[in-house]
């Protein structure tokens, strides 16, 4: 197989891949691409095979994606954040907690 041959069937094969995801699941091979390039095209390679064979029926969601990520071996570093409404504006935790703490400490100093 040419190398021209092995990019269009590496292609085809990430997009029947990309056709199976949902969920984030876009989100979580893009990671996998930057982060581990190599071993994610064997990745898409294997999965799109399963699929072409029948034996993938349903759509990926991306944890079980990241889950197949990690159970090869590959850990993902993805960016996380925790988002907490208040007073109607969406707050990051640890704006929340400095923001509690100011109040706190304003509340403390005005008792004095």
């Amino acid at each position: 197989m040419s190398n021209e041959q092995q990019k269009i069937q590496e292609r085809n094969d990430r997009e029947i891949v990309l056709s199976y995801l949902y969920d984030m699941g876009e989100d979580v091979l893009a990671l996998g691409e930057s982060q581990f390039p190599v071993q994610t095209k064997t990745l898409i390679k294997r999965i799109a095979q399963l699929i072409k064979e029948g034996k993938v029926k349903e759509k990926i969601p991306g944890g079980v994606l990241l889950d197949l990520f990690r159970y090869a071996g590959m850990n993902l570093k993805i960016k996380t954040s925790i988002k907490i409404e208040d007073h109607g504006k969406m707050l990051s935790f640890s704006e929340k907690l400095r923001n509690d703490y100011e109040d706190t400490e304003s509340k403390l100093s005005c008792r004095k």
